[in-house]
């Protein structure tokens, strides 16, 4: 008999017992490593997880946060649907447990007037997209997340002293844009005082600027290292030994737990922007490499967002919006990435 009811703190240890079963990705593989599974729930009013047991066997998971984001120049409640943790045996098969567990996560949904339920699936997840595409979901919108090592060094970045203006600035450049938060300073308001918006920082030079905001969860959440490509293999290799004496970067290698800082919301201006970027960038990457973390994470949305300077050692993972409609039409690409949901 399969019983659905909604988490509480004392399962945090069985859910993190699920999570380490859940490795994501095929050729880059990893395992996320989560001091609390609760952490990205903490960041919103209204939001539930929820459980699917069998006798004392938890075989599942599933959660959804709620938000009011811009759709098609209009406000629209959304439920962002995230953490689909399941056993292995059930995980193969979509049996009746997680059935259930998706159906009273849509209820509930339903009942808090959500018009559109989406998440984010990595492009080559097979299995999860098929589950995505059989509950009724279709794809939207595409995004990247590109990794860089870190590398040590100085850096004389600026720091903005108020990124609550920033936000308010940024959300202006980007008008209404399709699933960008309403209240883009609250999504940096949450962020600081949970202190995971470690800043916002920025180049200038004459008329042209390049500004970034930084994500850092790495005192909640790392990844661990499972598989990489073979190119990626050999360069850890190489530069692990290398980066103990000398300011470059460390390519983590499989086994390795792997502190990120994410960078999202990029920002240009003027003829000298794209350079002042790659500086922000190298800046940033120093910057987090004194702090202990061995790799940057850069959102970028597609069609959104400034031209990125080229990086070395970068690795791309692209990945999916999946969405369905309640009321309302679905969202059209360009689509804002909230770094709440990676």
């Amino acid at each position: 008999m399969v019983h659905i009811r909604e988490a509480v703190r004392e399962d945090d240890a069985r859910l993190l017992a699920l999570e380490a079963e859940s490795p994501q990705g095929s050729g880059t593989s990893i395992l996320l490593e989560r001091s609390t599974y609760f952490y990205r729930s903490a960041l919103a009013d209204r939001g539930k997880v929820l459980v699917a047991e069998e006798g004392d066997r938890l075989v599942g998971v599933m959660a959804y946060v709620l938000r009011e984001v811009w759709i098609e120049g209009e406000v629209v409640p959304v439920a962002y649907s995230y953490d689909l943790r399941a056993d292995a045996s059930y995980r193969r098969s979509m049996k009746r447990g997680l059935f259930l567990l998706w159906k009273c996560l849509e209820a509930s949904i339903h009942a808090e007037g959500a018009r559109l339920i989406y998440g984010h699936v990595k492009h080559d997840n097979e299995a999860m997209l098929s589950i995505h595409l059989r509950t009724g979901s279709q794809p939207i919108g595409d995004f990247d997340v590109i990794t860089v090592p870190t590398r040590r060094g100085r850096t004389d970045l600026e720091s903005v002293e108020d990124p609550i203006s920033v936000a308010e600035e940024h959300a202006q450049v980007l008008g209404k844009c399709n699933m960008m938060p309403v209240a883009l300073s609250d999504l940096y308001r949450r962020g600081a005082a949970a202190g995971y918006l470690r800043g916002v920082f920025r180049r200038t030079e004459g008329p042209s600027q390049a500004r970034v905001s930084v994500w850092d969860i790495s005192d909640v959440h790392r990844s661990r290292v499972m598989r990489l490509p073979l190119p990626l293999r050999g360069l850890g290799a190489i530069t692990a030994p290398l980066a103990r004496v000398l300011p470059v970067p460390c390519v983590p290698r499989p086994g390795d737990s792997v502190a990120f800082w994410h960078l999202f919301d990029f920002h240009t201006q003027g003829p000298a922007g794209t350079r002042l970027l790659a500086q922000g960038i190298a800046g940033v990457s120093k910057l987090a490499a004194a702090q202990g973390v061995h790799v940057l994470s850069l959102i970028r949305p597609h069609g959104i967002g400034p031209k990125f300077p080229h990086m070395l050692l970068k690795n791309t993972l692209t990945y999916r919006t999946m969405a369905r409609s309640i009321a309302g039409v679905l969202p059209k690409p360009p689509l804002y990435v909230d770094v709440r949901d990676l």
